[in-house]
C-alpha cells in the first residue's frame, strides 16, 4: 500500500473541536501465486475520509458533558480480487454520542450508523457482508 493519510484538529471555538481525517490509498497486489499481481486487494478503498464535531456541554451549561456528531466515508472496493469488476459501492454514515462525567464516572451513550443506512461493509471468501445497522450503545466507565 503507498497513500497518504491526514488528521487534523481545529478548534473554531473554545467549546467546539473539530477533527478531520482523509486516506488516500494507491493499493496494489505486487506478489501472488494465483495471478492477481497488479490488481487491487479486496476490500480496501482508494479514498476514506471522517469528519467529527465534538462540542463542549459549557455551552448549554452542563460543564462535565461532551457532544459529539459526524460522519465516515469509504470509497467503493473491489469485492474479490478474481473478480475486479464487482465492487462495493462508496458509503457515508453518521454518527453521534453523548457523554457526561460525574466525579469518577462517565456515562456514555453512541449511535453509530444514525439514519439507519443500509450499505455493504466488505467481503470475505466471496461473502459481501451486509450493512451494520442502527446501533445504539450505553456505557458506565469507573476511574479507579
Amino acid at each position: 500500500h503507498r497513500g497518504v493519510e491526514l488528521e487534523g484538529v481545529l478548534r473554531p471555538l473554545p467549546a467546539i473541536e473539530l477533527r478531520l481525517g482523509y486516506a488516500w490509498l494507491d493499493a496494489k497486489i505486487t506478489r501472488s501465486d494465483d495471478g492477481s499481481v497488479g490488481a487491487r486487494p479486496d476490500n480496501v478503498p482508494r479514498h476514506a475520509a471522517t469528519l467529527f464535531a465534538v462540542l463542549g456541554g459549557a455551552w448549554v451549561g452542563l460543564p462535565a458533558a461532551e457532544f459529539t456528531l459526524g460522519s465516515r466515508y469509504v470509497g467503493d472496493r473491489v469485492s474479490d480480487v478474481n473478480t475486479p469488476d464487482v465492487t462495493l459501492p462508496e458509503y457515508l454514515v453518521f454518527d453521534a454520542g453523548a457523554r457526561y462525567r460525574a466525579g469518577r464516572y462517565t456515562f456514555g451513550i453512541n449511535a453509530r450508523n444514525l439514519f439507519d443506512r443500509r450499505y455493504y461493509s466488505g467481503s470475505s471468501f466471496g461473502t459481501v457482508s451486509a450493512t451494520e445497522p442502527l446501533t445504539v450503545i450505553g456505557s458506565v466507565k469507573l476511574a479507579f
